[in-house]
């Protein structure tokens, strides 16, 4: 499913970071960041194509959680790591 959405992974990225430049003006975060993404496969589309770019704006790190094996044998396995 992490490839499931088609749209174009820049603008997808551009309107989050809009639209969180947007709350944190308001309400500044009071922790540290840190952006986790789901164990999606590496794709040019989708959620694992938006995520990088999110966090490579704001310049934080991203943690990887994933599915237990018995749900999604591939997330372990095809997580994107990068």
């Amino acid at each position: 499913m992490g490839a499931y959405d088609q749209r174009d992974p820049l603008g997808v990225a551009q309107q989050v970071c809009r639209q969180l430049t947007r709350h944190w003006a308001r309400q500044p975060p009071t922790k540290p960041l840190i952006l986790l993404t789901q164990g999606d496969p590496l794709s040019a589309k989708g959620i694992s194509a938006i995520t990088p770019l999110v966090a490579e704006h704001f310049g934080i790190p991203r943690g990887l959680i994933y599915l237990d094996e018995h749900i999604a044998d591939y997330h372990w396995r095809d997580a994107d790591r990068t």
